[in-house]
Protein backbone atom coordinates (compact mmCIF):
# COMPACT_ATOMS: atom_id res chain seq x y z
CA UNK A 1 0.00 0.00 0.00
CA UNK A 2 1.59 3.44 -0.94
CA UNK A 3 0.06 6.49 0.25
CA UNK A 4 1.14 9.83 -1.80
CA UNK A 5 1.33 13.72 -0.65
CA UNK A 6 2.23 16.03 -3.10
CA UNK A 7 2.36 19.72 -1.15
CA UNK A 8 2.96 23.11 -3.18
CA UNK A 9 3.72 26.31 -0.94
CA UNK A 10 4.19 29.27 -2.12
CA UNK A 11 4.39 32.50 0.56
CA UNK A 12 4.61 36.21 -0.94
CA UNK A 13 5.92 38.92 1.15
CA UNK A 14 5.88 42.28 0.39
CA UNK A 15 5.59 46.04 1.68
CA UNK A 16 3.43 48.51 -0.06
CA UNK A 17 5.03 51.04 -1.60
CA UNK A 18 4.30 54.56 -0.24
CA UNK A 19 2.10 53.20 1.93
CA UNK A 20 2.49 52.15 5.80
CA UNK A 21 2.17 48.42 6.43
CA UNK A 22 2.60 44.97 5.19
CA UNK A 23 0.97 43.07 2.82
CA UNK A 24 1.64 38.92 3.19
CA UNK A 25 0.34 36.50 0.76
CA UNK A 26 0.65 33.18 0.38
CA UNK A 27 -0.93 29.98 -1.32
CA UNK A 28 -1.17 26.18 -0.55
CA UNK A 29 -2.15 23.21 -2.68
CA UNK A 30 -1.66 19.96 -1.47
CA UNK A 31 -2.94 17.26 -3.81
CA UNK A 32 -4.10 13.70 -2.28
CA UNK A 33 -3.76 10.83 -4.76
CA UNK A 34 -7.06 9.27 -5.14
CA UNK A 35 -8.16 11.60 -3.15
CA UNK A 36 -8.65 14.97 -4.12
CA UNK A 37 -6.85 18.69 -4.29
CA UNK A 38 -6.87 20.81 -0.85
CA UNK A 39 -6.45 24.25 -1.58
CA UNK A 40 -5.74 27.60 0.14
CA UNK A 41 -5.06 31.29 -0.12
CA UNK A 42 -4.80 34.02 2.71
CA UNK A 43 -4.01 37.36 2.71
CA UNK A 44 -2.86 39.21 5.86
CA UNK A 45 -2.53 43.20 6.14
CA UNK A 46 -1.13 44.59 8.86
CA UNK A 47 -0.61 48.27 9.50
CA UNK A 48 0.19 50.09 13.18
CA UNK A 49 -2.68 48.56 15.34
CA UNK A 50 -4.84 47.22 12.63
CA UNK A 51 -4.63 43.51 11.24
CA UNK A 52 -7.20 42.40 8.50
CA UNK A 53 -6.49 38.26 7.34
CA UNK A 54 -8.49 37.22 4.41
CA UNK A 55 -8.94 33.28 4.17
CA UNK A 56 -10.02 31.24 1.07
CA UNK A 57 -9.98 27.18 1.24
CA UNK A 58 -11.35 24.30 -1.21
CA UNK A 59 -10.88 21.08 -1.80
CA UNK A 60 -12.62 19.39 -4.66
CA UNK A 61 -12.39 15.52 -4.59
CA UNK A 62 -12.52 12.76 -6.36
CA UNK A 63 -15.48 10.43 -6.74
CA UNK A 64 -19.15 10.58 -5.35
CA UNK A 65 -17.88 9.43 -1.35
CA UNK A 66 -15.14 11.17 -1.34
CA UNK A 67 -16.74 14.42 -2.28
CA UNK A 68 -19.00 13.67 0.09
CA UNK A 69 -16.42 13.11 2.86
CA UNK A 70 -14.85 16.40 2.08
CA UNK A 71 -18.16 18.47 2.89
CA UNK A 72 -17.77 16.86 6.10
CA UNK A 73 -14.13 16.97 6.87
CA UNK A 74 -13.09 19.78 4.45
CA UNK A 75 -15.92 22.77 4.06
CA UNK A 76 -14.53 25.35 1.67
CA UNK A 77 -14.22 28.76 3.59
CA UNK A 78 -14.15 32.41 2.22
CA UNK A 79 -13.88 34.21 5.18
CA UNK A 80 -12.02 37.04 6.80
CA UNK A 81 -11.01 38.66 10.26
CA UNK A 82 -10.28 42.54 11.45
CA UNK A 83 -8.45 43.28 14.45
CA UNK A 84 -8.87 47.04 15.20
CA UNK A 85 -6.65 47.40 18.66
CA UNK A 86 -7.40 51.59 18.76
CA UNK A 87 -11.26 50.52 19.13
CA UNK A 88 -10.61 47.40 20.74
CA UNK A 89 -12.83 45.24 18.62
CA UNK A 90 -12.62 41.94 16.26
CA UNK A 91 -14.88 42.00 13.11
CA UNK A 92 -15.59 38.53 11.71
CA UNK A 93 -16.68 38.57 8.09
CA UNK A 94 -18.44 35.75 6.27
CA UNK A 95 -17.93 36.20 2.50
CA UNK A 96 -20.65 33.56 1.34
CA UNK A 97 -23.12 34.59 3.38
CA UNK A 98 -22.26 38.27 3.16
CA UNK A 99 -22.63 38.98 7.01
CA UNK A 100 -20.16 39.99 9.78
CA UNK A 101 -19.69 40.65 13.82
CA UNK A 102 -18.51 42.55 15.73
CA UNK A 103 -17.42 41.23 18.72
CA UNK A 104 -14.68 43.51 21.86
CA UNK A 105 -11.80 42.01 21.61
CA UNK A 106 -12.01 42.50 25.93
CA UNK A 107 -14.23 39.22 25.20
CA UNK A 108 -10.76 37.34 23.76
CA UNK A 109 -8.43 38.21 26.90
CA UNK A 110 -11.01 37.04 29.19
CA UNK A 111 -11.13 33.85 27.84
CA UNK A 112 -7.20 33.70 27.41
CA UNK A 113 -7.12 34.95 31.24
CA UNK A 114 -9.75 32.24 32.21
CA UNK A 115 -7.34 29.70 31.17
CA UNK A 116 -4.81 30.86 32.92
CA UNK A 117 -5.97 28.63 36.37
CA UNK A 118 -3.93 26.77 39.03
CA UNK A 119 -4.15 23.17 39.09
CA UNK A 120 -3.56 20.26 41.73
CA UNK A 121 -0.57 18.74 41.67
CA UNK A 122 -1.61 15.25 39.49
CA UNK A 123 0.15 12.20 41.01
CA UNK A 124 2.05 10.00 38.45
CA UNK A 125 3.39 6.58 38.66
CA UNK A 126 6.73 5.58 38.79
CA UNK A 127 8.33 5.97 35.43
CA UNK A 128 9.94 2.19 36.42
CA UNK A 129 7.21 0.80 37.18
CA UNK A 130 5.41 1.76 33.84
CA UNK A 131 4.92 -0.42 31.20
CA UNK A 132 5.88 1.10 27.70
CA UNK A 133 3.76 -0.33 24.90
CA UNK A 134 5.53 -1.11 22.15
CA UNK A 135 4.31 0.33 18.70
CA UNK A 136 3.22 -2.19 15.56
CA UNK A 137 5.21 -0.54 13.46
CA UNK A 138 8.49 -0.65 12.80
CA UNK A 139 10.36 1.85 10.61
CA UNK A 140 12.30 0.19 8.06
CA UNK A 141 13.73 3.32 6.08
CA UNK A 142 13.47 7.20 5.75
CA UNK A 143 14.82 9.76 3.79
CA UNK A 144 14.92 13.50 3.66
CA UNK A 145 16.42 15.19 0.82
CA UNK A 146 16.53 18.75 -0.45
CA UNK A 147 17.20 19.46 -4.02
CA UNK A 148 17.90 22.76 -5.73
CA UNK A 149 16.62 23.06 -8.63
CA UNK A 150 18.43 25.97 -10.05
CA UNK A 151 14.94 27.81 -11.17
CA UNK A 152 14.45 31.08 -10.89
CA UNK A 153 11.75 33.87 -11.51
CA UNK A 154 10.53 37.09 -9.74
CA UNK A 155 7.71 37.12 -7.39
CA UNK A 156 6.47 41.03 -6.68
CA UNK A 157 9.64 42.37 -7.21
CA UNK A 158 11.47 39.46 -5.41
CA UNK A 159 14.22 37.11 -6.11
CA UNK A 160 12.82 33.66 -5.80
CA UNK A 161 14.26 30.53 -6.27
CA UNK A 162 13.15 27.29 -6.22
CA UNK A 163 13.73 24.01 -4.15
CA UNK A 164 11.74 20.32 -3.81
CA UNK A 165 11.77 18.27 -0.67
CA UNK A 166 11.53 15.03 -0.38
CA UNK A 167 10.58 12.46 2.19
CA UNK A 168 10.00 8.78 2.22
CA UNK A 169 9.23 6.44 5.15
CA UNK A 170 9.06 2.46 4.65
CA UNK A 171 7.55 0.94 7.46
CA UNK A 172 6.51 -2.67 8.20
CA UNK A 173 3.82 -4.05 11.19
CA UNK A 174 5.82 -6.54 13.04
CA UNK A 175 2.48 -8.38 14.18
CA UNK A 176 1.25 -9.15 10.27
CA UNK A 177 4.37 -8.52 8.19
CA UNK A 178 2.35 -6.12 6.15
CA UNK A 179 4.81 -3.21 4.68
CA UNK A 180 3.91 0.48 3.19
CA UNK A 181 5.28 3.45 2.10
CA UNK A 182 4.26 6.99 3.26
CA UNK A 183 5.85 10.31 0.72
CA UNK A 184 5.62 13.43 0.41
CA UNK A 185 6.88 16.17 -2.07
CA UNK A 186 7.00 19.44 -1.82
CA UNK A 187 8.24 22.53 -4.03
CA UNK A 188 9.41 25.86 -2.09
CA UNK A 189 9.90 28.92 -3.46
CA UNK A 190 12.51 30.62 -1.65
CA UNK A 191 13.88 34.38 -1.47
CA UNK A 192 16.87 35.87 0.38
CA UNK A 193 16.63 37.79 3.92
CA UNK A 194 16.74 41.72 2.76
CA UNK A 195 15.73 45.09 4.49
CA UNK A 196 12.10 44.91 3.13
CA UNK A 197 11.45 41.50 4.45
CA UNK A 198 12.95 43.03 7.67
CA UNK A 199 11.11 46.19 8.00
CA UNK A 200 8.22 43.84 7.27
CA UNK A 201 9.04 41.45 9.63
CA UNK A 202 9.29 44.17 12.50
CA UNK A 203 5.90 45.38 11.67
CA UNK A 204 4.23 42.07 12.10
CA UNK A 205 6.19 41.67 15.59
CA UNK A 206 5.12 45.48 16.95
CA UNK A 207 1.47 44.39 16.04
CA UNK A 208 1.70 41.26 18.10
CA UNK A 209 3.49 43.21 21.33
CA UNK A 210 0.64 45.63 21.45
CA UNK A 211 -1.93 42.53 21.39
CA UNK A 212 -0.15 40.98 23.91
CA UNK A 213 0.29 44.38 25.95
CA UNK A 214 -3.33 45.14 25.66
CA UNK A 215 -3.91 41.38 26.80
CA UNK A 216 -2.05 42.10 30.04
CA UNK A 217 0.54 39.98 28.43
CA UNK A 218 4.21 40.71 29.87
CA UNK A 219 6.28 40.68 27.04
CA UNK A 220 10.10 41.14 27.00
CA UNK A 221 11.91 43.44 24.56
CA UNK A 222 14.79 41.21 23.64
CA UNK A 223 12.07 38.95 21.93
CA UNK A 224 11.29 41.95 19.89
Amino acid sequence: MVKKIVSIFLLIVFVQTGLAGVIKESKTEVRFKGFGTFKSESIVKTSDLKRMENSTNEFKGKGFFTNMAAKLFMNSEDEAQITDLDKMQLIMIDHKKKEYQIMPLQMEFEDYESTTETYEEEEYDDPQTTQEQESDIRIIRQEFKVNDTNQEKTINDFPVRLYTIMWVTVWENINTGKQGTDSMFTKVWTTKQTDRIEKARKEEMNFSKSYMEKAGIPVSQEYY
